[in-house]
């Protein structure tokens, strides 16, 4: 089922959320909708490209159950695989659904005018599947110490550190509660450093 109105849009990121959030906290990762910030942010992000002609949101029914989704955005001539997401116990899943989205979205590109679909990062086997094109992104940060004093610089390399400390804490914090969701209280420590 495709997505073209705000009403089919709100059911189906339902059942994408919860398709994604399962196979993620399965794998013992928090996934993309732990917390409700990131769900309202990403249920905006998707109704404004909807008003815009630019989401492309397709999902897989069997038997009146979703089985896979899958939700990309256009722009400047691009398709962008941004999410998806599969219920991995359903005996169809070994058809695949997914990728039969995928393939769907790679068929209607032409008609879109769409010249590239990108898969974005990660490195799923499926990419290569399709293409042997990587790109690789990387992060610079370029300063200036000559023009900043011994202190200034001291600073700000103890608030990066300090950052960087913090974010590991949440993350790890996060990842604790996924296995204790998982596990129970008794067993998450068990579960979480064998994760």
């Amino acid at each position: 089922r495709a997505v073209h109105a705000q009403p089919e849009l709100e059911a189906a990121f339902v059942s994408l959320i919860d398709l994604h959030q399962r196979r993620w906290n399965e794998m013992g990762f928090p996934g993309l909708f732990h917390d409700q910030r990131s769900v309202q942010f990403q249920k905006e992000v998707a109704s404004v490209f909807l008003s815009r002609g630019a989401l492309w949101f397709q999902s897989c029914y069997r038997d009146g159950a979703c089985i896979a989704a899958r939700l990309a955005f256009e722009h400047n001539g691009e398709m962008y695989d941004y999410l998806s997401g599969i219920d991995a116990d359903n005996p169809a899943a070994k058809c695949r659904p997914g990728l039969g989205l995928l393939l769907e979205m790679i068929e209607q590109a032409p008609v879109r005018h769409i010249r590239v679909v990108d898969f974005l990062r990660g490195d799923e086997p499926y990419k290569l599947d399709f293409s042997s094109d990587v790109h690789y992104n990387w992060n610079y940060r370029i300063s200036r110490p000559h023009e900043r004093s011994f202190s200034k610089r001291v600073s700000f390399q103890l608030f990066r550190a300090i950052e960087t400390m913090q974010f590991h804490v949440s993350r790890e914090g996060t990842l604790l509660a996924i296995q204790s969701r998982s596990h129970g209280a008794w067993r998450c420590l068990y579960y979480y450093f064998k994760f």
